[in-house]
């Protein structure tokens, strides 16, 4: 398919039509830039030997889909043409992507000596706060990492015949997993202690407490680990690129000592590795990063208690010894995962499954601005979820919100401008919608305040305060009366989409109000659900809009006639 042509004017028009939720019009820019996107996927891999050339051509063209559809939002007519105004919103994209791929493991690249400052001073800091540790501790940060049962009470410093030496690379590797298991920022070690929990790692995990290489090849090992870990110049820009720290790290002092050998300009001379202090391993995630994610695993009502259990124990096998948290003691959880009592806690291992997939390919179809078609089901008395219907939906999906503990997918249905939401753990047989050829249909747009292209700053609170207990009627301004400084529960259903009226508004003029003791809120939500909402709370507010008052006079005779 060969590259569609239209004129500047042509595409300017298009633009404005679609920001105002012109389906055609977006239809046409879709077609319009789709061959011009796959063209420059391709181009990204045309220098590269790749096995799985056309699963990554696809994925950049996802990506480079997602950042046109970024500059549609902000490009306005009458500068630069669109192609050269979206280039670099796809090319960042695709570039991030790429790199993704091929640089999985985040290698730092080496940064060039003309963007540091060559005038830089460099000397050596010495190491006068590095944290030395005993020989008992480091015993037990061994064992407990590689001592088995079996062999711990075995456990001896003393030196065991090992025939011959290992090998230079293994050398290097046992250095290198002694530094993530020992060390972290607040636990620096020099090159004497290194050397020595080196042995205490040795005779943990190989029982050979037997002597080590003499200190030039420590340091040239080091040295190379250092090398190959970090980026070669420091700088500001890539100080997070650091993998492995020492005193002087920033002033360069490693590679301004270190010379090649004469005869092999690719390897260290070792007696130009210099002895180095405050070593300390940078771990994926630093201990409050640690913190945060533990939580947010055990507090979660999706994954059964196993697999919290072993998302945990991995999280904690990315830090270094000396972390501790009271959600774990290292092999067991101490946090009770039955004492969530979210919406899904009661739920299989499959169910739980189902709604991983589901929100995993509803952001998909949102990444790619894609529709998707899927069943909507209800629970029986059998505790067995059924379709409500036979009917498929089809669905321009948008956002995905939490709203108390359920999911739900915000979007547009196929031949209804009205804006529509669905739980997503109710949803099933969930499919991004294609044509014929493989290409996934683009969504359909409306004019309303969450447009993707015209508007990037939907507030997805607000919609949901707007859509108390997400129900569909059109929300409208009520005016509430609560007592003064008892704004909490007004704040946890209306996050900060309320406000404080600094007079009697005339639609509720007359109302007798102490202003020593109450205040009158202002919200816009759902006229329906207010009612019942109210009655939740009749000790703490009192609707003043007299429409919604007589809702509720008439509610609450048809419960005193029911419960009488």
């Amino acid at each position: 398919m060969s590259e569609k042509v239209m004129s500047e004017k042509e595409i300017n028009e298009l633009i404005i039509l679609a920001k105002k939720g012109d389906n055609k019009a977006w239809e046409s820019l879709t077609l319009e830039y789709t061959d011009y996107i796959k063209r420059l996927a391709r181009k990204k891999l045309d220098n590269l030997n790749l096995s799985s050339r056309k699963e990554i051509e696809k994925d950049l063209f996802q990506v480079g889909w997602m950042g046109f559809a970024d500059a549609v939002k902000r490009y306005t007519p009458g500068g630069a043409s669109l192609k050269t105004y979206a280039w670099y919103d796809i090319n960042g994209r695709m570039n991030k992507q790429l790199d993704f791929v091929l640089n999985p493991l985040g290698i730092p690249r080496e940064v060039r000596q003309e963007d540091t400052d060559k005038n830089i001073e460099r000397h050596y800091l010495d190491g006068d706060d590095e944290i030395l540790l005993d020989e008992k501790s480091s015993k037990e940060f061994c064992e407990r990492y590689y001592a088995d049962e079996e062999s711990s009470d075995d456990f001896s410093l003393e030196v065991q015949e090992q025939p011959g030496n290992y090998s230079p690379e293994r050398v290097t590797l046992q250095m290198l997993e002694t530094l993530k298991i020992m060390t972290d920022d607040e636990h620096k070690v020099s090159t004497e202690e290194f050397r020595r929990l080196l042995r205490l790692y040795r005779t943990a995990r190989h029982k050979n407490s037997g002597e080590l290489k003499g200190d030039r090849t420590i340091n040239k090992n080091l040295a190379e680990i250092i090398s190959e870990l970090n980026p070669s110049v420091y700088s500001d820009d890539n100080s997070s690129k650091y993998r492995i720290k020492y005193d002087g790290y920033k002033e360069n002092y490693l590679s301004d000592k270190l010379k090649m050998r004469k005869d092999n300009p690719l390897v260290i001379d070792p007696n130009s590795a210099p002895t180095l202090s405050g070593l300390s391993y940078v771990h994926l995630f630093d201990n409050k990063e640690l913190d945060e994610l533990i939580e947010i695993i055990c507090l979660t009502d999706i994954l059964s208690e196993d697999e919290k259990n072993t998302l945990v124990n991995k999280v904690i096998g990315t830090a270094s010894v000396h972390y501790s948290t009271p959600f774990s003691d290292g092999e067991h959880m101490l946090f009770n995962p039955r004492s969530i009592h979210g919406r899904f806690c009661g739920r299989d291992d499959g169910d739980r499954g189902k709604l991983s997939d589901n929100l995993r390919l509803i952001q998909e179809a949102i990444n790619n601005l894609g529709k998707i078609s899927f069943r909507f089901n209800r629970y029986t008395e059998e505790h067995e979820m059924v379709p409500a219907s036979h009917h498929i939906h089809r669905l321009s999906p948008y956002h995905l919100v939490v709203y108390h503990d359920n999911y739900y997918c915000i979007g547009l249905k196929d031949g209804d401008s009205r804006i529509w939401h669905y739980r997503v753990d109710l949803m099933s047989d969930i499919q991004i919608i294609r044509n014929d050829e493989g290409e996934i249909i683009p969504i359909n747009l409306s004019d309303f305040d969450g447009l993707p292209i015209a508007n990037s700053s939907w507030d997805p609170q607000r919609y949901m305060s707007e859509h108390l207990n997400m129900a569909y009627d059109s929300p409208a301004r009520v005016f509430l009366k609560i007592k003064k400084n008892d704004y909490t529960f007004i704040h946890d259903w209306f996050g900060d989409n309320y406000k404080k009226l600094d007079k009697v508004p005339d639609i509720v003029e007359g109302v007798q109000l102490d202003i020593s003791k109450y205040d009158i809120v202002e919200v816009v939500t759902s006229p329906s659900m207010i009612v019942y909402w109210a009655l939740q709370y009749a000790e703490k507010v009192e609707v003043l809009n007299e429409d919604i008052r007589e809702k509720m006079r008439k509610t609450i005779r048809g419960l005193d006639k029911k419960y009488d």
